[in-house]
């Protein structure tokens, strides 16, 4: 799957494999973002957590299951994550690490 959004690419890819007693799944997913705060209200207008910069989002997973319990269990991610020139601010998380790493949020 490919298409664009806020003006970003987005592409997903995934395999399914079910020749077992569960299936087998696999695949990638990836995002540009050249306006993460237009992205962040469009997906989520009602937050007070705001954000600006280029989100760059490259990811892969795999599993197995029919179930979501099954597949979370055999879930694995890996990837990259970047919010270049940029900043978030309103999450918790986000709060939480600054304070612990003596910046001010």
């Amino acid at each position: 799957m490919s298409g664009l959004t806020n003006g970003g690419p987005i592409n997903a890819f995934a395999v399914i494999d079910l020749n077992g007693n569960e299936p087998d799944y696999q695949g990638q997913f990836s995002v540009t973002q050249p306006d993460v705060g237009r992205l962040m209200a469009t997906l989520l207008p009602d937050s007070e957590q705001t954000a600006t910069g280029r989100l760059i989002c490259q990811n892969q997973f795999s599993g197995r299951g029919f179930d979501q319990h099954r597949m979370l269990d055999t879930l694995r991610l890996s990837g990259d994550f970047r919010l270049d020139e940029g900043s978030v601010k309103g999450s918790p998380l986000v709060d939480s690490l600054a304070t612990f790493l003596g910046s001010r949020t």
